[in-house]
């Protein structure tokens, strides 16, 4: 299938394409180049199901077997962990 780039720089995905694809009017596209192989590949990703915060504090407690304010506290631990591993990276990187 061929098609035109517009004076604007827009492309018109085949209808075929665009049903393969269950690709919609305002889907969000993503290009990424190989530069070896001189070829563009065109993803258009999936969108996770939205969750309402509330429900997403409650999967957190219920993980973190915990109330909302210790909740927090260990979130907050873990994010100081994370952050020692990702420092420890760097320096082994440079060194």
């Amino acid at each position: 299938m061929n098609t035109s780039i517009t004076s604007k720089g827009q492309v018109t995905i085949p209808k075929k394409v665009r049903q393969f694809l269950g690709a919609k009017s305002g889907d969000k596209i993503e290009w990424k180049i190989h530069y070896d192989t001189d070829m563009v590949t065109v993803i258009i990703p999936k969108e996770k199901p939205k969750i309402h915060w509330r429900e997403k504090l409650k999967q957190l407690q219920k993980t973190y077997k915990t109330n909302e304010k210790s909740l927090v506290e260990s979130l907050q631990k873990d994010r100081e962990k994370d952050l020692q591993i990702e420092k420890q990276k760097l320096n082994n990187q440079t060194s």
